[in-house]
């Protein structure tokens, strides 16, 4: 890349992770800090609490991110919008979203009423293991390939 490519990727890049930011990200924090995490008396489980905010977070602030990420990266690579690669997002972190909180809707029915040092491993895992499930969907060959082409 030329001096001016970096400069304006640079620019680009800075200015979207901005409007992320400040647009998304702190109303939906906001949003989430009021609605989720008050303590109600009775709740022993943090599981149905974490997987409810991955849903909504999922709706307030990955569909919207992928959209303003997809047009900085257009601006940036100096292309056209493509919408394609905003649905391409969207199944990704749907596909994460959903191992995840069906995991933790699975750890919930079993390991409820257990203690928070128990819990808390099970949340990791379920937190962590549909990112290696994403990781790995992306080393299939034909998906790979059209990863490729559909986001550059």
């Amino acid at each position: 890349m030329s001096e001016e490519e970096q400069k304006r990727f640079m620019r680009w890049g800075l200015l979207t992770i901005l409007l992320i930011m400040i647009v998304i990200g702190i109303p939906n924090i906001a949003f989430m800090e009021r609605f989720f995490f008050v303590s109600r008396p009775g709740a022993m489980s943090l599981f149905p609490n974490i997987g409810t905010v991955l849903s909504v977070f999922y709706v307030t602030f990955f569909l919207p991110a992928s959209i303003v990420g997809e047009f900085g990266a257009s601006r940036m690579i100096n292309r056209s919008f493509r919408p394609r690669t905003i649905f391409v997002f969207w199944l990704i972190f749907g596909e994460i979203s959903l191992i995840s909180v069906a995991l933790l809707t699975l750890f919930n029915r079993f390991f409820s009423n257990t203690s928070v040092s128990i819990q808390a491993p099970l949340l990791s895992i379920g937190l962590g293991i549909p990112i290696i499930v994403t990781a790995a969907t992306f080393r299939v060959k034909w998906l790979h390939h059209f990863l490729e082409r559909a986001l550059w």
